[in-house]
């Protein structure tokens, strides 16, 4: 049953599937880095939003 399951899940449409997903995963990915970039002082900044003391006072743990 196992082997069934495992030749029916290494077809060749799943593996293209699978491929496509990850092509669309990166380009999200690349997309969100780019329209940030400009961001990076406000966020990354020494006065950022995202710095050391900010995220120490927010901790939960």
């Amino acid at each position: 049953m196992l082997l069934n399951f495992r030749n029916w899940m290494t077809q060749s449409h799943f593996l293209i599937g699978a491929g496509l997903l990850r092509v669309c995963f990166g380009i999200i990915i690349i997309y969100n880095y780019l329209i940030h970039y400009r961001q990076r002082e406000f966020l990354w900044g020494d006065d950022g939003e995202v710095n050391e003391s900010k995220q120490n006072s927010q901790m939960i743990y």
